[in-house]
């Protein structure tokens, strides 16, 4: 398994700062846009820091998505590439970095029966912004759902793999229902790697690449708490 030297979330840093100034991201160093057909990301990046791992000093750097109040902080050294290079290749890393107002719910299932969810997005006719989320029929708070949603898209494509097709069962399936006007639905399939990883398959095709299954992990522990 051959490591991607790409840019990945290391950790929340706070939910709802008060002060964006003390992360340096008042004022951001760099901003990425990227968007095309069914993909869209926005991200600002702020100051860096120090932090001790493992008796190492590592550099991270803060940074957050446009329109979120979140912020999050990231290994400096893959990302200060994307200060002097092109950013498209670092955005195409994600797995499925879908802009929730292109879609109309996401459904995940499981090999749980226990653990089927739909997510419905219920958008405001006037305003694509604002919308009114269930899960599984619940309504939940808008800042909890996006953050759900967010745990979902944020899933990285950790490592490449030697190319292998789908099994027949995976242990995972988000399926994105997306609007007639914004293509087809998109279908993320994953299975069972090793215990740290999961192949993942879009739509249907060969697998190549592994997610953390910490990742994954994360988004359903988050996911219980909520319903």
């Amino acid at each position: 398994m051959h490591s991607f030297e790409d840019f990945a979330l290391n950790a929340l840093i706070n939910l709802h700062p008060e002060d964006f100034s003390v992360y340096g991201l008042d004022n951001p160093r760099l901003e990425i846009i990227y968007q095309d057909s069914v993909h869209e990301a926005h991200v600002f990046f702020g100051d860096t820091f120090m932090q001790d791992v493992g008796g190492n000093e590592v550099e991270f750097i803060y940074l957050m998505f446009a329109g979120r109040p979140h912020v999050f902080s990231a290994r400096y050294e893959p990302v200060q590439v994307l200060f002097g290079l092109n950013a498209f290749s670092f955005m195409e890393r994600w797995i499925a970095l879908i802009n929730i107002q292109h879609i109309y719910g996401v459904d995940v299932t499981t090999t749980n029966p226990d653990s089927t969810y739909s997510f419905v997005i219920n958008h405001d006719e006037d305003d694509l912004n604002t919308i009114s989320p269930t899960i599984n029929g619940i309504e939940i708070a808008e800042s909890d759902f996006r953050t759900a949603y967010r745990l979902i898209i944020g899933m990285n494509l950790d490592a490449e793999i030697e190319e292998i097709y789908p099994r027949p069962t995976p242990a995972h399936v988000f399926t994105f229902r997306m609007k007639p006007e914004h293509g087809d639905d998109t279908v993320v399939s994953m299975y069972p790697y090793n215990p740290n990883f999961y192949a993942v398959s879009i739509d249907g095709g060969p697998i190549s690449f592994v997610t953390n299954a910490l990742e994954v992990n994360t988004f359903f522990r988050n996911l219980r708490t909520l319903i």
